[in-house]
């Protein structure tokens, strides 16, 4: 019975498919396509989370949603996103995109 503890236990312990994240940075597509108009430094913000946030999606995954992406590839698709669902987030964009 100890040992199916233990077992157990280490099972819990190794298991990586079930932690809670806290997504942080994402803006509304209303910011997104406000900072594009404005070509301000927070566009330049917005665009490193979103290839930031692509990346860690693509580590954590272990397929390389980039590969075959550049950054005016992704701002694009973003912008569409956003043109088309105004009160979404850019959150809410990758996952529709990856």
């Amino acid at each position: 019975m100890k040992k199916a503890v233990i077992l157990l236990m280490s099972c819990l312990l190794v298991s990586t498919n079930c932690l809670a994240v806290t997504v942080v940075g994402s803006v509304s597509c209303a910011k997104w396509k406000k900072d594009r108009d404005e070509d301000s430094w927070a566009k330049v913000a917005n665009t490193a989370w979103l290839v930031g946030f692509f990346a860690g999606i693509a580590d954590s995954t272990g397929k390389n949603y980039l590969a075959a992406a550049n950054i005016d590839s992704l701002e694009l698709a973003m912008d569409d996103y956003c043109q088309a669902h105004p009160f979404k987030n850019i959150y809410d964009g990758v996952w529709q995109k990856k």
